[in-house]
């Protein structure tokens, strides 16, 4: 049973049209000294800027925070989260998984029943790991809301991993983005 609160972000399962999960990348995808750390799995949201920057609940999802790769020289070493205040004067490039048409798992902040099918609820950022890099974000589940809803995500089904299930303590649920910012980064696929 999934009785242990673990938050892991929004990672994707699976694309609706049962193509392959693609992120895509941007140079300078999060702005120089951007202050607030931002973690993998975390939802992000793109800013007039055209850079994404960690996404608070309530507010319409653009992306989800794949990973970065920061330029040193030539040398390209990997990130899974970015370091509040991080600054650069090459500009690093940012990956980000999109959220349209993409299946997600993620935690409940508590228990979910199976009569919470499509209803929508908001995500908390939760604090993420920095030894993995790993989102600590969640689905606020004691904000679920029928069907209509205009929270940040939809429940679709239960994650159909081990020791998971509906009514669990922590359940894991698969949802869509259901209020997406359409703005959009150009960005190439990887």
């Amino acid at each position: 049973m999934s009785a242990v609160n673990a938050p892991y972000g929004f990672m994707p399962v699976r694309t609706l049209g049962g193509g392959q999960i693609r992120s895509f990348g941007l140079r300078g995808g999060i702005a120089s000294a951007y202050g607030t750390a931002i973690f993998r799995g975390d939802p992000v949201k793109l800013v007039t800027a055209g850079t994404y920057q960690l996404a608070a609940a309530g507010e319409a999802i653009s992306a989800i925070f794949a990973g970065w790769a920061p330029e040193d020289g030539g040398v390209y070493n990997t990130g899974r989260y970015w370091v509040a205040g991080t600054t650069y004067t090459k500009a690093p490039m940012c990956y980000f998984w999109p959220i349209e048409d993409m299946l997600f798992s993620v935690q409940g902040a508590g228990t979910i029943a199976q009569t919470a099918l499509g209803d929508a609820a908001d995500h908390n950022a939760g604090t993420g790991n920095t030894r993995s890099g790993q989102s600590g974000a969640f689905l606020a589940s004691g904000s679920l809301a029928g069907a209509g809803n205009s929270a940040g995500w939809k429940v679709i089904d239960i994650d159909p991993t081990t020791d998971n299930a509906w009514g669990d303590a922590y359940t894991r649920v698969l949802v869509l983005a259901n209020e997406i910012n359409l703005g959009r980064a150009p960005g190439n696929a990887i």
